[in-house]
């Protein structure tokens, strides 16, 4: 008889509501690297909050709102997206990310590896 270790067993959790469009981790047992691409995703609220930011990051300061109100706006969204499981660089990239794009990438947010067999 094989056992299982369920105390070597790591869950990841959704930090937003949406739809699963391309899995890129589809077996049981699958090892995952901290960054690894698991998934793409359409969230209107990650979207919303993505387009939030790419508007904040690209409005000149200068606009109707002072500099300092500017500037914790752009702060507010960024640990926002954070809190919704981007990370600094995908965050960075985003006024590079065409318009037409819906979906967004989700990464492994810590590596996993299973290294030991089985209790027999």
């Amino acid at each position: 008889m094989i056992e299982d270790d369920d105390s070597r067993h790591r869950f990841l959790s959704a930090y937003v509501e949406g739809r699963i469009d391309k899995l890129f981790v589809n077996y049981v047992g699958a090892e995952l690297v901290e960054g690894q691409l698991i998934a793409t995703i359409y969230s209107p609220a990650l979207l919303n909050s993505e387009r939030e930011y790419v508007l904040l990051a690209t409005q000149n300061a200068l606009s109707s709102q002072p500099r300092e109100q500017h500037a914790r706006s752009l702060e507010a969204t960024t640990l926002r997206l954070k809190s919704l499981g981007l990370t600094d660089a995908q965050i960075a990239a985003l006024p590079g990310k065409p318009a037409v794009e819906w979906h967004t990438e989700i990464l492994a947010p810590m590596s996993w590896h299973h290294r030991r067999a089985p209790r027999l």
